[in-house]
């Protein structure tokens, strides 16, 4: 089965400063133009307002998964010490909550932290191996690099704003995704 491969055209600006980025972005955005993606070796605060990405329900599903895995394990401990195999140990009684609370906390933490990774990578396809798009020197090291779609032949629009907010290097790329 052959995979059809949709193909692209992308303006990249790269940058040696995070400010440089930040405004080539916003200006970039309020140009009319898309962002495709940016690509930064640490962290930016405020590109993903710059960007206009809006929240996800990633935390709302952490929560979740949380809730499930606490009440589990919860659950779980009070079958196993008061119905399963019950011991009074140090003379509590045999369902003493406030003991079982520690290992649910664990297991609650456990289902959050796994399912909201996994949740992550099936909702961007993320998988080993996977090739980057736009495969830029320094990217990882020490430059931020922008992608712009072009659109009806407006490059011309695009390039000016990112030589104008500090881009050392634009170049036009074609990718396929």
């Amino acid at each position: 089965m052959e995979e059809k491969l949709k193909s692209i055209k992308l303006l990249t600006g790269t940058f040696t400063e995070e400010e440089h980025l930040l405004d080539a972005t916003r200006q970039v955005r309020e140009k009319g133009f898309t962002v495709h993606d940016t690509y930064t070796p640490y962290p930016v605060h405020g590109l993903d307002e710059a960007m206009g990405i809006e929240s996800t329900r990633l935390p709302k599903l952490c929560f979740l998964l949380g809730l499930i895995g606490f009440i589990f394990a919860f659950s779980f401990e009070i079958w196993t010490f008061g119905y399963s195999w019950p011991m009074i140990v140090g003379g509590k009684s045999i369902l003493a909550g406030p003991a079982l609370v520690p290992v649910a906390f664990e297991v609650l933490v456990l289902f959050a932290a796994i399912g909201t990774v996994l949740a992550f990578f099936i909702r961007t396809g993320l998988k080993p191996g996977k090739k980057l798009a736009i495969n830029t020197s320094g990217i990882t090291n020490d430059q931020f690099v922008i992608a712009v779609k072009i659109r009806n032949n407006n490059i011309n629009d695009a390039r000016k704003i990112l030589l104008e907010t500090g881009a050392v290097e634009v170049h036009e790329i074609e990718v396929n995704l």
